[in-house]
């Protein structure tokens, strides 16, 4: 039986889906402006260091529909961007938040913006595509055991 590799997505198509967004400047003001009920929730947390992790974590959520693990050294210009909107430029040293406080300020996003946890929450509407090749593929193959994937699809 030989091995193939089935590619459904192309590298730039994969790092659009997998990889923190790289906003240019008017992207940053489009996502890291917060309404007046993001604001209030800014507001519950206490340190400049967990309020600019849930600005980026909101953002970067509204921009592709999903959490990254995010390190602040790899996201510098937007700290910085952050920093002079919300903060008045005040400069502090950030450390990664742990990983209950994450989870918590997940969770406060996804009802925010009214989202449910589900199986492959993280997929795009574009999924449907991949889905449907994925089902061709398996089709193919004639497979009587195969399972398909659940998938939510948001945007629609």
């Amino acid at each position: 039986m030989s091995k193939r590799k089935v590619y459904l997505l192309s590298e730039s198509e994969i790092s659009d889906i997998y990889d923190i967004p790289d906003f240019n400047k008017l992207e940053k003001e489009i996502y890291f402006t917060l309404d007046e009920s993001e604001r209030k929730i800014l507001d519950s947390f206490k340190t400049q260091n967990t309020k600019t992790f849930f600005i980026l974590k909101l953002g970067y959520f509204k921009a592709k529909h999903r959490f990254f693990q995010i390190k602040f050294d790899n996201v510098k210009s937007d700290i910085r961007y952050i920093a002079k909107k919300h903060f008045n430029n005040r400069q502090v040293i950030y450390h990664n938040i742990n990983r209950a406080r994450t989870f918590y300020q997940n969770n406060i996003i996804l009802n925010h913006l009214k989202y449910e946890v589900t199986p492959m929450s993280h997929f795009w509407s574009d999924s449907l595509g991949s889905l449907h090749s994925l089902m061709i593929y398996f089709n193919i193959l004639s497979c009587q055991h195969c399972c398909y994937p659940a998938i939510t699809i948001y945007g629609i």
